[in-house]
């Protein structure tokens, strides 16, 4: 496997240590709004000392320029980060993961059909169909064993047709953030803006949610916690640089299915010992074969 192609999976299992983190950061805060504001704001710092140090400065004119739908990959994946730490400790790593998944493929094969939002036009072929096909089964699989393995088993289908729903901005976020960076020409500085855009958007509702007495978290809440706490937004940021790169340079189905198919192993390692704080889920038949089929799924989507 070419360096190219191992990116894409990396970069999946960097945003599945990143969503777990994240989620014990809001349970910790006690506040999915909160938790992904402090984590959009570490990240955003990271960026923003990087960008400084290369010492890159933007052209006001290339700024001014950018259409306004290419300011909105930040709070795409507020949006995305803040649903996900609510579903996350509810629904489990892998469930969460698998049903966002779902999501991913099917508006990243759309995109790629009709070269949607500057993504390279690649119809879909018979083999990429039938992939993507596989994948959404094995997703079905793994995330329905998922479910029933963990507290509480079963439970309703509103928050996994939710978390399903959610999985459609992680594609649009990568396409929006590359015509960002065509239009600036630089990978750190679209980086930079789509985090601090997306702290803007968390930061005001943070704001608005303390003045009408809904989010009441304190420093205090930090204290004692484990040194793994603040790496979510690092890890959160290394994907949402990592991904628009690539699906600019794969394609969106090729890019998005690679990192899917890594950060559901990691996930299921995640579910399987309880890392990060999280509830230890049990490996069924069930979720090893989904996981096996959506792998499966992949390649045939690479390979179409």
């Amino acid at each position: 496997m070419t360096p190219l192609l191992l990116a894409p999976l990396l970069v999946g299992a960097v945003l599945a240590v990143a969503l777990s983190v994240n989620a014990q950061l809001g349970k910790r805060l006690s506040s999915p709004l909160t938790g992904g504001l402090v984590s959009f704001s570490v990240g955003s710092t990271a960026l923003l000392l990087a960008w400084l140090a290369f010492g890159l400065r933007p052209e006001a004119g290339a700024l001014a320029a950018v259409p306004p739908l290419l300011w909105t990959g930040g709070p795409l994946g507020a949006f995305f980060l803040v649903a996900t730490i609510f579903f996350l400790p509810r629904l489990g790593a892998a469930a969460t993961a698998g049903l966002q998944i779902a999501g991913q493929m099917l508006s990243s094969a759309v995109m790629d059909q009709y070269g949607l939002l500057g993504v390279p036009l690649d119809p879909v072929s018979v083999t990429g169909t039938l992939g993507v096909v596989l994948a959404l089964l094995g997703i079905a699989v793994a995330s329905r064993a998922s479910r029933r393995s963990g507290p509480g088993g079963g439970g309703g289908a509103v928050l996994p047709a939710a978390a399903f729903a959610t999985g459609l901005a992680i594609p649009l976020q990568a396409a929006v953030n590359g015509g960002l960076e065509r239009a600036i020409d630089s990978i750190l500085l679209t980086g930079t803006i789509s985090f601090l855009t997306g702290t803007a958007l968390l930061l005001a509702l943070f704001l608005a949610g303390r003045a009408l007495g809904r989010v009441r978290p304190t420093p205090a809440d930090l204290k004692g916690a484990p040194w793994w706490i603040w790496i979510g937004g690092l890890c959160a940021s290394v994907f949402v640089t990592g991904t628009f790169v690539l699906v600019q340079r794969l394609g969106a189905a090729p890019a998005i299915g690679l990192a899917v198919g890594g950060q559901q192993v990691a996930s299921l390692v995640i579910d399987r010992f309880g890392l990060f704080g999280l509830p230890r889920r049990n490996l069924t038949p069930g979720r090893v074969g989904g996981v096996a089929a959506l792998l499966l799924g992949v390649a045939l989507v690479e390979a179409g």
